[in-house]
């Protein structure tokens, strides 16, 4: 189950980096191991959402009313303290997406992100990460529903590139499954207008300059026949 949630700015840099491991909320909610938090960034000066959004599954969860494991007099004395801690060996992890261009005529669909908090102004295809135990291209066909309206199967589908790409951000190192698809049902039309102010079809030699730098990357490399590529944001010049 996913559960949606406020969390205030000066948190959530430390919960998305993996700084912070736990939540104290006030027990007046359900949440079971396996779960998912959606937490939502929340400024309460402007009592407004940034943007920012990051997900964490639940692990562990601890309700009580009290807690009588010590003398009543140290509780008052020195209060409680919560300790967050982790396993000895930490494995390398990197988050998996998925990308779908969709070509009509020689062109390549895109969409300009809107109040996501990441990347915000820049021209993406349709794309998302991939989720647990969600294999690429479902993801891909999932997320072209979900963002463009378009229904796509796997034989519509064709892999074209995979880069791996270094963190822009704590939230790590990206692996990024690019597919093309020249057949779908449905009209393309922004379902998520909250997340994307415009759809172009744009000529792949003559991208919009604010298009990502990574799918500029991407469809060079594409071009030039390669399959598989490295990219580090940091040294982007797009």
């Amino acid at each position: 189950m996913k559960i949606e949630k406020k969390i205030w700015p000066e948190y959530f840099d430390k919960v998305a980096s993996g700084e912070k491991t736990f939540e104290v909320r006030l027990a007046d909610w359900e949440c079971s191991p396996g779960d998912i938090l959606l937490l939502r960034e929340w400024d309460p000066k402007t009592k407004e959402y940034t943007g920012r959004t990051v997900e964490k599954r639940v692990t562990y969860v601890l309700k009580t009313k009290s807690i009588d494991l010590w003398p009543a007099e140290d509780i008052e004395k020195y209060g409680f303290q919560i300790v967050a801690i982790e396993a000895t060996k930490k494995r390398h992890k990197v988050i998996p997406a998925a990308y779908v261009f969709l070509y009509k005529k020689e062109k390549v669909l895109l969409a300009r992100r809107l109040n996501t908090g990441y990347m915000d102004g820049t021209y993406q295809p349709p794309a998302g990460h991939v989720e647990e135990s969600e294999m690429p291209m479902e993801c891909a066909i999932r997320e072209a529903k979900e963002e463009v309206g378009v229904n796509l199967e796997e034989k519509d589908l064709t892999l074209v590139h995979i880069t791996s790409r270094r963190k822009h951000d704590d939230t790590g190192d990206r692996i990024d499954f690019f597919f093309k698809a020249k057949e779908w049902e449905g009209k393309v039309e922004n379902l998520e207008p909250e997340k994307c102010d415009n759809l172009l079809w744009a000529n792949p030699d003559e991208l919009p300059p604010n298009v990502g730098p990574h799918i500029r990357h991407v469809l060079g490399e594409i071009k030039k026949g390669n399959f598989y590529s490295e990219f580090d944001p940091s040294k982007s010049n797009a």
